[in-house]
């Protein structure tokens, strides 16, 4: 009799997790639908094959340079190397990318624990 409950237990279980399956595709499908329209930055080939111009075009190096140097004349540091070095780590494209990924996966991740769709039994 135990193994019946159980099984039936499981069955419920088994649907329940499926049902919230089908939903979190459905929710990803439509997210993804609406991000189509976007245009996803191409990721370079192998930097070491790439031409020159190519490299820092896609690096955004030429403009990262010149903001940063740009700061560099306003602000006079003491340390114009360690301050230019940190301008260029926190503006990186590929880091700045990386962050607004994850904040956007973040809020993702949020709104479906809001909704009730990651609840534990």
């Amino acid at each position: 009799m135990a193994d019946k409950d159980e099984e039936a237990q499981s069955g419920k279980r088994d649907s329940k997790n499926e049902d919230m399956l089908n939903e979190d595709n459905g929710r990803i499908k439509e997210d993804n639908e609406e991000e189509e329209g976007k245009e996803e930055p191409e990721l370079p080939p192998n930097v070491k094959e790439m031409p020159l111009e190519q490299y820092l075009d896609d690096f955004e190096m030429e403009s990262l340079l010149m903001e940063g140097c740009q700061i560099l004349a306003q602000e006079r540091p003491d340390d114009p190397v360690e301050h230019l070095a940190q301008f260029l780590f926190e503006n990186d494209p590929i880091r700045v990318l990386a962050r607004e990924v994850a904040e956007e996966l973040l809020k993702k991740y949020n709104k479906i624990v809001e909704d009730g769709v990651l609840k534990d039994d």
